[in-house]
């Protein structure tokens, strides 16, 4: 059915999602699977950072896009294609969390961790390797360290791409929270890695 999952091609959302889904409800395989190839990287990823489980979450993706060619004459979207994706990724992480009996535990515990690249001259900086090591622990703890909605909001916007109003769609949340989380986030993140944000 769909190809193997791979990095999404960066594909800005808009109006053109509209005409784009108009095909597929038609029945146009190409268009579908042009989605699939410009979505799936990204879904993937989201639903990594909430199962924790890598066959899991392929799982997941490739079982959305069935369900959506399936039910593609009796579905409408009134959102952009990609918040749609978002929103019924989201859900059946959770209903698949909640199947195992590990909702609370896993989203509350386990938040997905980043690791920051930082480019480095080691023949001048024979210590770089050590200060990367600490800066991505401390950044890792920080992030974990948030409520979660702050850090699902983070992630979704820094790993996923999200817009502030395309994450609003997603959480069922206002535009305004996106910003006040967003905000408290990069405080705490400023905060805790200020001995490394020094001139």
């Amino acid at each position: 059915m769909c190809e193997p999952i791979t990095k999404s091609p960066q594909r800005p959302a808009g109006k053109n999602d509209t005409l784009w889904w108009d095909k597929i409800r038609r029945g146009d395989y190409v268009a579908f699977e042009s989605l699939f190839r410009t979505y799936s990287g990204d879904l993937y990823r989201y639903l990594f950072q909430i199962v924790r489980t890598k066959t899991v979450a392929e799982e997941l993706v490739q079982d959305l896009f069935v369900s959506l060619w399936s039910h593609r004459s009796r579905l409408s979207i009134n959102q952009s294609v990609r918040s749609y994706l978002f929103v019924a990724a989201r859900h059946r992480a959770i209903d698949h969390l909640r199947h195992q009996k590990l909702v609370r535990s896993r989203i509350e515990r386990e938040g997905a961790q980043h690791h920051i690249r930082i480019e480095r001259d080691k023949t001048i900086d024979p210590e770089g390797d050590l200060c990367c090591q600490e800066l991505d622990e401390r950044f890792r703890q920080t992030l974990e360290s948030l409520p979660h909605r702050r850090r699902e909001i983070y992630e979704l916007s820094r790993a996923s791409g999200l817009t502030y109003q395309e994450i609003a769609e997603v959480l069922g949340i206002s535009v305004k929270t996106v910003e006040t989380q967003m905000n408290r986030a990069f405080s705490a993140l400023r905060y805790h890695l200020r001995e490394y944000l020094k001139q």
